[in-house]
């Protein structure tokens, strides 16, 4: 999942800063870093209690960037 589905989803940035309690400026830096995992359990709660499907551990994970793995 994108970060742009998952703001869709939440009817904007200002349902996920409503959500999870996070400022402005916290959720757009999302777009780049992705989704702090700390969130992820309010945000699947919320999901669930708004009869949202398809926000889970693995969707909110699509919504970090690929790290280079570390050379040995």
């Amino acid at each position: 999942m994108t970060f742009e589905a998952l703001v869709a989803h939440f009817g904007g940035v200002e349902g996920l800063m409503a959500v999870t309690g996070a400022k402005r400026n916290a959720v757009n830096h999302w777009r780049t870093c992705g989704v702090p995992y700390r969130h992820w359990p309010t945000l699947i709660a919320a999901a669930q209690a708004r009869r949202i499907k398809g926000i889970t551990l693995e969707a909110l994970e699509g919504t970090r960037p690929c790290r280079p793995s570390r050379a040995a």
